[in-house]
């Protein structure tokens, strides 16, 4: 079985506050995040990041390689937000999934693929 790897891109408005977050794997998809979304998830990507080896940051507006698990992870935290409309819970459901293990991020990564998978997942993490 082939391993995926991912690519996180960041915008960045004029004083350097992310404003968008795109991911992009080697399978062809990709999903993006703008506005206020983007800032709210923010501090939780910098988290799955920090946890990774070697360490990554956000620091560089250099597209950041990612290994299948952090790639999901992000991936995971890209899509169980963008529905949500309060940035309370959008921030609440970014961090809940930011601390993850691993395991148990790619276990609602694979779950996120069935239709109700998300839906459970943010009400778990904010009901």
């Amino acid at each position: 079985m082939p391993v995926i790897q991912y690519q996180l891109v960041t915008a960045r408005d004029e004083w350097g506050t992310i404003i968008a977050f795109e991911i992009r794997n080697s399978a062809g998809q990709q999903q993006g995040i703008d506005s206020w979304r983007a800032q709210a998830i923010a501090e939780s990507i910098a988290e799955i990041l920090a946890s990774g080896q070697p360490k990554r940051s956000l620091a560089k507006d250099a597209p950041i390689v990612l290994d299948e698990h952090l790639g999901a992870h992000i991936s995971l935290v890209i899509k169980a937000v963008e529905p949500l409309k309060r940035y309370e819970r959008t921030h609440q459901v970014a961090q809940g999934i930011a601390r993850m293990s691993r395991e148990e991020a790619m276990y609602w990564y694979a779950h996120s693929m069935d239709k109700g998978g998300l839906p459970a997942l943010r009400t778990l993490l904010a009901p």
